[in-house]
């Protein structure tokens, strides 16, 4: 028997009508190198769930699946995840495109290391969460006291699992709750379990539920930003106010937006700060003195994006003229 045959952990689902309701979920994924599984970077995302299509062969890739034989060895499975930082969910589906022996006890397999650390047993971040066909549920830690994946430890919170089933074929999708940070490493693996023939198949098709270092590893960062800037107009007599513009390469309204000078010798000295919209700010400024600045833009990005920096721009200040200060003086 495979781990979660027997042991039933209550958990939320939802029965899909049937398996294409899942094809809604995607990644931004590509395979980054090999070794003894395969490496991934799976960029946090800002795009609603879509589908974006299968690929061929064992591997990962831009079309953000990966295929591998069933456990049946009549067909395929396909393998599918994405990060969703606005929800701070895992997104994991598998689709098992042929099986047209339907059981209580077929069961999809999702194995998760937490801090991936290349370690030859699993430890107390790692668990399995498992949904069968008919949608027993079930999830699992690692007790480090007993070496066994324990079903009296849990996941820290409340996950959801949807699953379908046709004659010939099935599909399950977990949706995790976890948060990642930029430029985590989590171990990953998927095993469907195909009752009563009781045969494996796997992905890594190295893997081994006590080896995470066969498990394949998901790398996930932000996605890069860029921001620029313009002055209008680019050339002003001292006393006239120029409107500064910010513009991020993504339509976003988070993070912080601010502007900063620099006389020729001098330091970055901010001028105002502000929150984008849709990706833009301006802000109206007088210069303090006459002379030539370098004005730039910081974003600090955001859950999704990096911060980014500007080119510098520069910005004449012409002294007023001797009849315009007069005239000033005088009135």
């Amino acid at each position: 028997m495979c781990i979660g045959e027997e042991k039933l952990m209550k958990r939320s689902f939802i029965c899909l009508a049937t398996i294409f309701c899942l094809s809604f979920l995607s990644a931004n994924l590509k395979l980054v190198k090999g070794y003894s599984g395969d490496v991934i970077t799976a960029y946090f995302s800002d795009t609603p769930i879509s589908w974006n299509g299968f690929v061929t062969g064992e591997e990962w890739s831009g079309h953000n699946a990966t295929v591998f034989i069933s456990a049946d060895e009549l067909g395929t499975n396909v393998f599918l995840i994405k990060y969703d930082a606005k929800s701070s969910n895992l997104y994991a589906s598998l689709y098992v495109k042929s099986d047209d022996t339907p059981e209580d006890y077929d069961f999809a397999y999702l194995f998760l290391d937490m801090d991936h650390d290349d370690g030859d047993e699993p430890d107390a971040d790692d668990y399995v969460f498992v949904i069968g066909r008919y949608g027993l549920l079930y999830d699992f830690a690692y007790n480090d006291r007993t070496e066994e994946w324990d079903e009296s430890l849990n996941y820290t919170t409340e996950w959801t699992a949807y699953y379908a089933s046709l004659e010939d074929n099935w599909g399950a999708m977990w949706i995790i709750p976890m948060a990642v940070s930029d430029n985590q490493r989590i171990g990953i693996a998927v095993r469907q379990f195909d009752y009563p023939a009781e045969s494996i198949s796997s992905f890594p098709i190295t893997m081994h539920p006590f080896i995470p270092s066969a498990w394949a590893e998901v790398v996930f960062l932000k996605l890069p930003s860029s921001i620029g800037i313009s002055s209008s107009p680019a050339s002003v007599t001292y006393g006239e106010t120029v409107v500064l513009s910010a513009s991020i390469d993504q339509t976003v309204s988070r993070g912080t937006v601010t502007f900063q000078y620099k006389e020729e010798e001098g330091d970055w000295t901010d001028i105002a700060d502000g929150t984008p919209v849709d990706g833009k700010l301006s802000h109206h400024w007088t210069p303090p003195s006459a002379g030539s600045y370098s004005i730039r833009s910081i974003w600090t990005g955001d859950i999704v994006y990096t911060g980014s920096t500007s080119t510098a721009i520069t910005l004449t200040v012409k002294k007023a003229s001797s009849s315009a200060s007069t005239s000033l003086s005088s009135s």
